[in-house]
């Protein structure tokens, strides 16, 4: 079974759980709440109703009482308000446990039997204080009847009052044994998820870490073994087989590629010197740059370590310096060979204090006799004067950029270097604070994009522009932008060599 199904399965399974968990709390739950919520407000609130209720009754009695043996008035406004207060109450606590079919006669009970209390001692009461007979009115309180009446009264109130209570009671006991059985169920809940994920750690375990384990292990072996020879085993659900098969199908192409370098490192390692030799000799050699210019330049080769393109730095007399930017024809160990010779040339004439289109003809001279043929930009900078001096061989014009962005182009000024004649000038700029030059070799913006459009001097121009004019002065931090925009930008990056550079004036 593939690990993707054997997830899941194990999460439905725990879905399904915790969906029949959850329900059944959610059910007590809601059990729990409704008793809760009934006792909280109708059952509670009808017991002290029924005790308020009972206490009117007495009060009233009371203030009849002493209506009748003080004549005071307010203890008959006490009396009349006492009635109407059990009257309402009766129909509060009626109204609240209407759902309850033993309380609304017990309730009607009291009502009746307070009705005939009022008939038998208060109405008759009332009239004879009101005709001034309270000898009437005191035999009338005291009489057979009324004692009957208000025992009856006060006993069908507690009749009620102890109905509501054992209401009230059995409401709370039954609260309790939800409340007991919901906390078992949260208990037993809390038990199936951690059951769930105990199973998931031990089956996550089993069919995913194990396995793991046992491939990383034969992959360390396989890397520690010197002729890393140790296999890597199939193991684990299909998934991981697969991982594993493609691990072990690289690890045997890797030895069979160190097998074939460890042939051909005997055949190299006389050529290797030479090569090596030269490519030290294309790099150029650090030189104290005057204050105010920043310069960082990257070269890469598209077959081995040797190259056609190159760029130099060198310094000048008279406090200049020069930086130079070259492509010869083709790629690999021949164009890498024309181009040390074309180098060296140039960097002995600009050395000696020649102008850059004195420089270029110079150069000339080593392609005079060559079915190949160059390109070269030299950049000659005076930074005491603020002046920039450059001749261009046919080679893509270098931009200067302005803090403002506003860009030149440094365009040719004569044509390439081959056998055939020409003839070159030298150009003169300014500098200010804040400008960049950037000079390169047609490898960065020759090329296809993904959508297979052809790729121009525009695209680089909208990259470098893309860049705040503060990181422009941080000549390494703009090539590795540029670099990385470009080489996304490309479809055939290694398709031809790449050279910039990029110099930055911070006065």
């Amino acid at each position: 079974m593939s690990l993707r199904r054997r997830a899941l399965i194990a999460a439905l399974l725990g879905a399904l759980g915790v969906v029949i968990a959850t329900g059944i709390v959610l059910s007590q739950f809601s059990a729990t709440y409704a008793t809760s919520n009934a006792l909280r407000t109708r059952i509670t609130p009808a017991s002290d109703a029924v005790e308020a209720l009972v206490l009117a009754q007495v009060s009233a009695s009371a203030s009849l009482s002493d209506y009748v043996l003080l004549d005071r008035a307010a203890s008959r406004k006490d009396y009349v308000r006492q009635v109407d207060r059990a009257q309402v109450l009766l129909d509060q606590i009626v109204q609240r446990l209407d759902a309850a079919p033993e309380i609304r006669p017990l309730a009607e009970k009291s009502r009746s039997a307070q009705d005939a209390w009022i008939a038998a001692d208060g109405t008759p009461v009332l009239k004879a204080m009101d005709a001034g007979d309270s000898d009437k009115a005191k035999t009338i309180t005291d009489s057979k009847a009324a004692w009957t009446t208000y025992a009856a009264m006060t006993q069908a109130t507690q009749d009620l009052q102890d109905a509501v209570d054992d209401r009230r009671l059995n409401a709370s006991t039954t609260l309790l044994d939800f409340l007991r059985v919901l906390g078992v169920m949260l208990l037993l809940a809390g038990l199936l998820l951690l059951g769930l994920l105990l199973a998931y750690y031990l089956g996550l375990r089993r069919w995913v870490l194990n396995p793991l384990t046992r491939i990383r292990g034969d992959l360390q072996m396989a890397a520690e073994e010197p002729g890393h020879l140790h296999p890597i085993e199939v193991t684990g659900p299909p998934e991981l087989e697969s991982v594993a098969v493609d691990a072990e199908t690289l690890r045997r192409s890797l030895v069979r590629e160190i097998d074939e370098a460890r042939e051909a490192r005997s055949g190299l390692a006389q050529d290797a010197p030479v090569a090596d030799s030269l490519r030290s000799t294309m790099t150029p050699a650090p030189i104290d740059l005057p204050a105010g210019v920043r310069l960082s330049g990257r070269m890469s080769s598209a077959e081995g370590v040797i190259a056609g393109d190159w760029w130099d730095v060198i310094e000048c007399p008279h406090g200049l310096f020069a930086v130079v930017v070259g492509d010869v024809a083709g790629h690999g160990a021949p164009a890498g060979i024309m181009a040390m010779q074309v180098r060296t040339l140039l960097r002995a004439a600009l050395a000696s204090g020649a102008q850059p289109d004195a420089a270029l003809r110079l150069a000339h001279q080593a392609l005079r006799h060559s079915r190949t043929f160059a390109t070269a930009a030299i950049l000659l900078i005076d930074v005491e004067s603020s002046t920039l001096r450059w001749a261009n061989a046919g080679h893509h014009p270098a931009l200067l950029i302005g803090s403002d962005d506003v860009t030149t182009a440094l365009d040719p000024t004569g044509p390439l270097l081959s056998a055939l004649d020409g003839q070159w000038s030298t150009m003169q700029t300014t500098t200010r604070n804040g400008d960049a030059v950037f000079a390169f070799t047609d490898g960065l913006i020759e090329g296809m994009t993904h959508d297979g459009r052809s790729l121009e001097t525009e695209n680089l121009l909208v990259e470098l522009l893309a860049i705040p004019a503060e990181l422009r002065s941080e000549p390494s931090e703009t090539l590795e932008r540029i670099l990385a925009s470009m080489r996304e930008k490309n479809s055939n990056w290694t398709r031809d060599d790449i050279t910039l550079v990029a110099i930055a004036f911070t006065n």
